[in-house]
């Protein structure tokens, strides 16, 4: 319980829109729709854009539905984040939008939600139980997109497509391993002769990512280039690049887009981000709620698609509010 208070009173503090009954009783509505928003974790830029998403939808329909925003500290916080799941549910909220850690651990607290006819939107992950909608990024073109952003980014520097390329992951979800396949498959057709070497795990923790990474560094002798598979794993990988001075040396390129990707994009030290779009997460998994509640169908699978950004198109209007979840009114 002491786990779950700490839980509630942090995402409290990091999400201006938390689950605080004070936060949730501004409509003016008594009718309005009560939605639980939980998050994977509340100690990423990420899942912050998707309750930015979530939150913009309530502002824009302030009468019809109060938004509770649920999370653990971090994506490791599995039984926390059950937890929550469960005790949300207990409170029979008109539908639940999560972030599910994987495909099995929430199914029961799912199926308990169901029985109780709250319909349940997930958000990146896939769960192993039938849900009213799904949304997520396809994460086998993502990890395309990469290959063809590292590629080009080479190609564009007369660099020889040779070379061993490192790896850098969270931890093994089935939205990395579906990144990390995407990637592997498009290189072997578009650059055959580079070695893509086996996955290195960092747990989501930036200072392990930057241990990794020091250490292939210096290890590898013909290493060209770091993949890092979420925001997490490529904040690592450029502190590593910076420390051992090899920013402009090595390629780098990455999932997400956090404050400090996007600062070493800026910065020549990560070449290319792959950016998904979690805060339409956060807004469309609302939308869905409300138009299932409201007897509208919706699509089993929503897909909002990645943009890859580099330090050329970076200040686009578009780009920028990809980037910048506050600036974004609508998907």
């Amino acid at each position: 319980m002491k786990k779950l208070l700490f839980s509630l009173l942090l995402v409290s503090l990091i999400v201006s829109c938390s689950g605080n009954k004070d936060a949730s009783s501004s409509s003016s509505n008594p009718n309005a729709k009560k939605i639980a928003v939980i998050l994977k974790a509340t100690d990423s830029e990420f899942w912050q854009s998707m309750a930015e998403g979530a939150k913009k939808y309530m502002e824009q329909n302030p009468d019809k539905v109060e938004i509770s925003i649920y999370g653990p500290p971090t994506e490791a916080h599995i039984a926390e984040l059950v937890s929550i799941l469960e005790n949300v549910v207990s409170q029979q909220p008109d539908g639940i939008l999560v972030a599910p850690p994987n495909a099995d651990s929430i199914v029961a607290a799912v199926n308990d939600a169901k029985s109780l006819n709250i319909p349940v939107v997930t958000a990146d992950n896939s769960i192993n139980t039938e849900v009213n909608a799904h949304i997520a990024t396809d994460n086998l073109v993502g990890g395309e997109a990469v290959a063809d952003a590292l590629v080009a980014h080479m190609k564009a520097q007369n660099k020889p497509l040779k070379g061993s390329i490192a790896i850098i992951a969270p931890d093994v979800f089935e939205v990395i391993e579906k990144r990390i396949q995407g990637f592997r498959d498009r290189m072997k057709v578009i650059a055959p002769e580079m070695t893509i070497l086996d996955p290195r795990y960092c747990d989501n923790d930036i200072a392990k990512s930057l241990n990794i990474s020091q250490d292939l560094i210096l290890s590898q002798n013909d290493l060209v280039a770091f993949y890092g598979a979420n925001n997490h794993s490529a904040d690592g990988i450029a502190r590593a690049l910076r420390e051992t001075g090899k920013q402009g040396q090595i390629f780098a390129v990455a999932y997400d887009s956090d404050p400090e990707e996007i600062q070493a994009l800026e910065d020549g030290v990560l070449n290319a981000l792959i950016v998904q779009d979690p805060w339409a997460l956060g807004y469309k998994g609302v939308e869905f709620l409300m138009a299932t509640l409201n007897g509208e169908e919706v699509p089993e699978y929503f897909n909002p698609g990645v943009f890859v950004v580099t330090k050329e198109n970076m200040t686009e209007e578009k780009m920028k509010a990809i980037l910048d979840p506050k600036l974004r009114n609508e998907y």
